[in-house]
């Protein structure tokens, strides 16, 4: 019975992998791009019409009307930002990590009056949202090419937001850039915000590894005293491309 139940989950992993094999293969390539910092990057369109951003077929991100956003990750985190925003006259978020201009897109659509600071370190990434995903089109916001770790040492960035956003990725694994596990990094994003605020942080969990660092991750920042609830969310994609949503209820 063991080696029965065995098989048929082995089949059923592999018969998702070709699923998802065959929808990847059947969407159109509208441009590749060649990134000095992520590698390839692929804009990718469906038969109705639905781009997708791919970086080693791992969606990035998608535009704020496609028919499954609403099942994405982007979605909850542009979601938990309106609702937290929504009784506040001149709102401020900092995004760190463009993706496809979902989670900014989203936001802006439905309240454009939150001023969004969005902070990419990829140049290609901002390449394609002009091109493919409306970036131009956002109002109320500005874009910096830079890196993060500097921009949130900036001193007119101090007590300023009401919100950040962690959404950073990177490299041939897709994964949460090291540094934004660290304690000390956490602490930096609680000074650029004001009282109260919310930090929500995206961690891509493939492996073994990364299931790790977001389990200390998660434990080690109970430290901090300005972190008053956290609450996590599971999204699971096919191919294993899954993520966990943490949300931080910061008090100073």
């Amino acid at each position: 019975m063991q080696i029965h139940l065995f098989f048929s989950l082995i089949s059923l992993i592999f018969a998702c992998i070709l699923l998802f094999l065959l929808k990847y293969l059947k969407l159109k390539t509208l441009k590749t791009y060649d990134s000095q910092i992520n590698g390839k990057l692929e804009v990718k369109e469906t038969v109705s019409g639905q781009k997708k951003l791919f970086l080693n077929l791992a969606t990035q991100g998608l535009g704020p009307d496609s028919p499954g956003v609403k099942k994405s990750y982007w979605y909850y985190m542009s979601q938990l930002t309106l609702e937290f925003c929504k009784n506040k006259p001149n709102p401020k978020v900092l995004i760190l990590g463009l993706g496809a201009n979902t989670v900014s897109g989203l936001i802006n659509k439905s309240n454009p009056n939150i001023e969004l600071t969005i902070v990419e370190l990829d140049p290609v990434f901002v390449q394609i949202c002009k091109e493919y995903f409306d970036l131009d089109k956002l109002t109320n916001s500005k874009v910096i090419v830079a890196n993060a770790l500097e921009v949130i040492k900036a001193p007119e960035y101090q007590n300023y937001f009401d919100l950040v956003i962690n959404d950073i990725v990177t490299g041939e694994h897709v994964v949460s850039d090291p540094f934004c596990y660290q304690i000390d990094y956490v602490k930096q994003l609680i000074s650029l915000t004001k009282n109260p605020s919310q930090i929500l942080f995206n961690h891509p969990v493939h492996s073994k590894q990364t299931k790790e660092l977001h389990e200390k991750f998660t434990k080690d920042i109970k430290q901090i005293s300005e972190i008053k609830s956290l609450q996590k969310k599971l999204f699971k994609y096919p191919f294993g491309f899954n993520n966990y949503t943490v949300s931080l209820d910061i008090h100073k």
